[in-house]
C-alpha cells in the first residue's frame, strides 16, 4: 500500500497498492541439546521499492515496508511426560519491520499537513517488534488431537490464541475445527472472535 499526494488534483489524497516481488537471503539451524529440540533462523531481504515520485508536486509515501529488514527466530520445543506427551514449544521472533498484526502505517493527518505546509518531509516511522510465541500439543490417538497457540506481541501489548481440534478422518483427509480470540489495545481489542472449520486433503 501507498499513499500518494498530488498537489494539483482534488482532494489531493489517493491510496494505491500492487503486489512487489520479495528477495531474501537466509540461514536456517536445528538440532538437540539432550531432550530439548533447538533451532534458529535468520533471513534478510524485503519487497522492490515503490516507484520514485515524478515531481516536487506528486508526493509518495509507503504505507507498507519498502527497506530491507532482519527477521530472526530462536525457538525450542520439550515432550513432558503427560499421558502420551505433552509437546510444550517456544519461540522469540523479531521482525525487524513492523508489526505482524498491523501490516500498514498509520498516518497521522495532521503531523503529514504539518511538514508539507512547512515544506519539510513526512516519514512515518516502522519500528522493529518483538514476538514471543508458545504452543502446547497432545495427541489423544493417532488419529485425533489438540493444539493451543498463542502469540504475544511486545510492541503491540496484545496479541492471539488459537486453539485447535484435529481428527484425521482418512488416509488423507483431515478435519480441523479451531478459534482465534484476539486480545489487547487498540485495533486488536475491536477484532471479534473467530471460528473455523477447515477439511485438508494432503497429496
Amino acid at each position: 500500500m501507498e499513499l500518494k499526494i498530488d498537489m494539483m488534483a482534488m482532494p489531493p489524497y489517493s491510496m494505491s497498492g500492487k503486489y512487489r516481488k520479495q528477495f531474501f537471503v537466509g540461514l536456517a539451524t536445528t538440532g538437540t541439546i539432550g531432550d530439548f529440540g533447538v533451532w534458529t533462523e535468520l533471513a534478510y531481504g524485503g519487497p522492490q521499492k515503490f516507484a520514485e515520485a515524478d515531481g516536487p508536486m506528486d508526493i509518495r509515501i509507503p504505507l507498507s515496508i519498502n527497506e530491507k529488514y532482519l527477521q530472526v527466530v530462536v525457538g525450542g520445543d520439550y515432550t513432558l511426560p503427560v499421558g502420551k506427551g505433552l509437546l510444550v514449544q517456544g519461540q522469540y521472533i523479531y521482525q525487524g519491520q513492523g508489526s505482524l498484526f498491523a501490516p500498514y502505517v498509520e498516518v497521522d493527518f495532521d503531523e503529514l499537513n504539518a511538514a508539507l505546509s512547512g515544506g519539510g518531509e513526512y516519514a512515518p516511522e516502522i519500528k522493529p517488534a518483538h514476538y514471543l510465541y508458545g504452543r502446547l500439543g497432545y495427541d489423544f490417538t493417532s488419529d485425533i488431537s489438540v493444539d493451543m497457540v498463542m502469540l504475544h506481541g511486545v510492541n503491540d501489548k496484545g496479541g492471539l490464541v488459537r486453539p485447535s481440534y484435529n481428527h484425521k478422518l482418512f488416509d488423507a483427509v483431515n478435519l480441523e475445527v479451531s478459534a482465534i480470540k484476539t486480545y489487547g489495545k487498540g485495533e486488536l481489542k475491536s477484532i471479534p472472535a473467530q471460528g473455523r472449520i477447515a477439511v485438508k486433503y494432503s497429496f
